[in-house]
C-alpha cells in the first residue's frame, strides 16, 4: 500500500510526529490534559507441528487489545461526570476512543479504539511537585490502526438481527 505523501529525509517540512501531535478524544470528549496514553493488539496463534522440526503453518488466532490512559485529576473527574449524567453507572458505559496524529508535512491519520469502558482506576498521590494523575484501564474490543482492519473476517451485526432489535 503506497504512502499518501512521500516521507521527506531529513524532514524539511517541520518536526516529525510527537506527542504534542496526538489529538486525543473519549466518549467524544477532547482531552488536552493527559500525560500518557497507551494501546496494543497482540495476536496469539498457535503453531501447528507435524512429523517434522518446521512447522506445518500457525491456527489464524486470537486478537487481545489493550489501553490505558494517565489523565489529570481535572479532566478526570469531568470526564467520570459526563459518563454518569448518562445515568449508567461509569463502569457500565461503552464508548469509543480516537486518537488523530496531525504533523505538518504528514499524512494525518487517526486510530480508533471501540467498545472501550473503564475496567480498573490508579488513584496515585503523593507529596511533592509533580501534578496528581488518574490511571485508567479501557479494554478495548476492538482497535483499528491509522482505521484500517486487521481480520479478513471482522465481526459485524447482521441486517437481520438488527431489524429484530429495532422492530422492524
Amino acid at each position: 500500500m503506497p504512502l499518501a505523501l512521500p516521507l521527506q529525509y531529513p524532514s524539511t517540512s517541520g518536526p516529525r510526529t510527537s506527542f504534542q501531535h496526538a489529538e486525543l478524544k473519549i466518549a467524544g470528549i477532547p482531552f488536552v490534559g493527559f500525560k500518557k496514553f497507551d494501546y496494543s493488539r497482540t495476536r496469539s496463534r498457535e503453531m501447528i507441528y507435524g512429523a517434522n522440526a518446521d512447522p506445518l503453518g500457525k491456527s489464524l488466532g486470537q486478537n487481545e487489545y489493550k489501553a490505558s490512559c494517565e489523565v489529570y485529576v481535572p479532566e478526570w473527574q469531568l470526564f467520570l461526570t459526563s459518563l454518569a449524567t448518562a445515568g449508567i453507572a461509569y463502569g457500565d458505559v461503552f464508548f469509543d476512543v480516537t486518537v488523530t496524529y496531525n504533523a505538518s508535512g504528514f499524512a494525518v491519520f487517526t486510530d480508533t479504539l471501540k467498545g472501550c469502558s473503564i475496567d480498573s482506576t490508579d488513584a496515585p498521590n503523593a507529596q511533592g511537585t509533580a501534578a496528581l494523575t488518574r490511571t485508567f484501564e479501557l479494554n478495548p474490543l476492538k482497535i483499528l490502526f491509522g482505521g484500517l482492519e486487521d481480520n479478513n473476517a471482522p465481526l459485524t451485526v447482521s441486517s437481520a438481527y438488527v431489524n429484530l432489535i429495532v422492530g422492524i
